[in-house]
């Protein structure tokens, strides 16, 4: 985990591309949603991995995310340990959330991430590149 922990800037700083093992967890009418399997650290019931969003409709001018996710694979309660925001502008930027875990709603894309995260068994293939392969998918969700 500390090793995660520290290639995560360089991880946050690089396009989700370059990530070595990216797999589709959800599509949505406002994007698609991918974990990098490789970043997956199960302990018990709680598990580490790195997710990335990628935003259709840019809200609040944001065309992705990246996330550090800590989740419980038995609550599904999720707690974003840090999140990058890439914004259309080309600008980025990073934080770490303060607050309380929620619990991820059935059938969302939060919930299916935390499900593949936790199994290891993947809904979705391997992706190259996710930002391709969202706008290739561009309103082919259900939400």
């Amino acid at each position: 985990m500390k090793r995660l922990a520290l290639c995560l800037p360089v991880l946050l700083a690089a396009a989700p591309a370059q990530a070595a093992d990216w797999r589709l967890t959800g599509v949505t009418l406002r994007g698609s949603t991918y974990v990098d399997a490789e970043s997956v650290n199960r302990s018990g019931d709680r598990v580490e991995y790195l997710e990335t969003m990628i935003f259709l409709d840019a809200p609040r001018g944001m065309t992705r995310s990246l996330a550090r996710q800590r989740a419980d694979c038995r609550s599904f309660e999720l707690s974003t340990l840090e999140m990058t925001a890439f914004l259309t502008d080309g600008r980025s930027d990073t934080w770490r959330p303060s607050g309380e875990p929620l619990t991820a709603p059935p059938g969302s894309v939060f919930h299916a991430s935390i499900t593949a995260a936790c199994s290891r068994e993947w809904p979705g293939e391997t992706v190259a590149d996710p930002v391709a392969d969202a706008m290739s998918r561009r309103g082919g969700g259900k939400n």
